[in-house]
Order: structure tokens, then C-alpha cells, then sequence
């Protein structure tokens, strides 16, 4: 079994998996960080079962779960880390833990979430770290990267790419 969260995020089509659910129907799906699994409950099956070869990833959903029942809205996602400043975090985390069971405690302290968002906890969240802080600027000037996001359509995009 492999270890170590690999995707601390992983939306890939929900809207093609939640399409082929039926309300009460039984429901299998792997399991990279739970995004498509937790987005196939809101079609109502009878039950969801999220396996992956990679225990961390199912605890990762696990600890997800347990946000979206235990938390409030702004914290629920300041715990996950899809908005809100990640100042104070280890405060926000600390104050929680007395509310976790000891193995997601554990967990989640051996991952280094008390430090880190959850949606940037994964290996290949780091990776697109490094390539966006080392690679891309060799490959891209600041001034082209900003004249790219401030693009209104895709015309102006392909615009850069030709000049």
C-alpha cells in the first residue's frame, strides 16, 4: 500500500461522474483526495464506497468528512484551505484537535496539516510549487505571465502567444 497524500486536491469532471448517479443507486469510486467521491453524494445513492491503494488518501477524505459535519462554513475552508488567509493556521488546527478522534489527531499532525492546507498538502501540489516558482519564469517572462491573466478573452491569449 503506498503512503504519503499524493493529491491534496483532485476535481477532475465531477459533473461526468455525477451524471451517471441515480438517487438510491450503490456507488464505488477511488478515492485520490475525495472531491469526486463527496460531489457523487449529492445525487443521494444508497451508499458510497471510496477505496485507493493509498491509505493517506482515503484519510485525507476522512478528515474532509469530518470538516464539512463538524466545522462551520468559514472554518470548514479555512481548515481545508480552498479560501481564507493561512495566517494562524496552527491556532485554527490546535483549537480543533481536542474535537478529533486520536487516529485522525495523529494523522493529521504526522502530515503536517496543523502547517499546511489540506488542498496544498500533496506531492503533486508541491510539484506545481516548484514548477511555477523555478521553471515557468524561465519560460515566460513576469511581464508576459501578467498580460496573460489580464486577458478579458481568448483572443488576447493567443495574441501573446504569436508575438
Amino acid at each position: 500500500m503506498k503512503s504519503g497524500i499524493l493529491y491534496g486536491m483532485c476535481w477532475e469532471y465531477p459533473h461526468i461522474f455525477t451524471a451517471l448517479v441515480n438517487e438510491h443507486d450503490r456507488v464505488l469510486t477511488v478515492c485520490p483526495a475525495g472531491d469526486i467521491t463527496l460531489s457523487v453524494l449529492t445525487k443521494k445513492p444508497a451508499y458510497v464506497v471510496a477505496l485507493d491503494t493509498n491509505s493517506d488518501q482515503v484519510e485525507l477524505t476522512r478528515a474532509r468528512v469530518w470538516a464539512y459535519k463538524q466545522l462551520n462554513y468559514q472554518d470548514c475552508h479555512r481548515f481545508i484551505g480552498s479560501f481564507g488567509s493561512n495566517l494562524n493556521r496552527a491556532e485554527l488546527v490546535q483549537g480543533l484537535i481536542p474535537t478529533m478522534n486520536a487516529e485522525m489527531k495523529h494523522w493529521l499532525l504526522a502530515n503536517k496539516l496543523d502547517k499546511k492546507p489540506m488542498i496544498q498538502s500533496g506531492k503533486f501540489e508541491t510539484y506545481l510549487r516548484f514548477f511555477a516558482r523555478f521553471i515557468f519564469p524561465i519560460a515566460a517572462s513576469t511581464a508576459t505571465i501578467d498580460a496573460f491573466l489580464k486577458c478579458k478573452t481568448l483572443n488576447e491569449q493567443k495574441q501573446i502567444y504569436t508575438d
